[in-house]
């Protein structure tokens, strides 16, 4: 039986699916978080999320970016980690094109 932790992580990544959808992205959920847990895609960009419901330490973070950013394209692709911020989510992002590393409030 998945314990409370996992079913949080799930509930948020529906959520986050589902806010995304409303806003026009297409989404698609990676079950089992073998990569990502969503991909969400924009005529123009291609967002790689990783669901958290905590805040990750600050190595944790850099470390996330730097074993996934080589998997992501350079022309259009954005990693992000997205956490609950209230009825918002915070997005640490990292762009691959111009190698740097932002916040979002989305």
């Amino acid at each position: 039986m998945p314990n409370r932790q996992y079913n949080k992580g799930v509930r948020y990544e529906r959520k986050l699916k589902h806010q995304l959808e409303e806003r026009g992205y297409t989404v698609t959920r990676g079950a089992g978080s073998h990569g990502y847990d969503l991909i969400a895609s924009t005529d123009a960009l291609v967002y790689f999320i990783s669901c958290k419901t905590t805040m990750p330490s600050k190595p944790a973070i850099r470390n996330y970016f730097d074993k996934h950013k080589h998997l992501v394209p350079l022309c259009c692709g954005r990693l992000v980690i997205s956490i609950p911020a209230g009825q918002k989510n915070l997005w640490l992002m990292y762009n691959a094109k111009d190698n740097i590393y932002y916040e979002r409030i989305f």
